[in-house]
């Protein structure tokens, strides 16, 4: 998924934005009974490796709390560029 989002967030005079993706997981997460929302900050590298390769986070602690995962991935990585390439 998407987030359209500020480039620079504090200048005033600079509105161009940029696309940050980010990963929504709610296996575990259940509107009757919700739990917390585990937010994963992006490394410095392509999302996907990252949600790939954190069992603790997506399978463990989120099936404990009955958590929603939320992975945001780092700016200048992956696909979120604000400049491109």
């Amino acid at each position: 998924m998407y987030l359209e989002t500020l480039v620079d967030h504090f200048n005033g005079s600079d509105d161009s934005n940029f696309s940050l993706r980010y990963i929504l997981d709610d296996t575990w997460f259940s509107t009757d009974n919700p739990g917390p929302i585990l937010f994963y900050t992006g490394n410095e590298g392509e999302i996907w490796n990252f949600y790939n390769n954190s069992g603790l986070v997506t399978s463990t602690l989120a099936k404990e709390f009955g958590a929603l995962v939320v992975f945001g991935e780092h700016r200048y990585y992956g696909k979120s560029l604000p400049y491109g390439n």
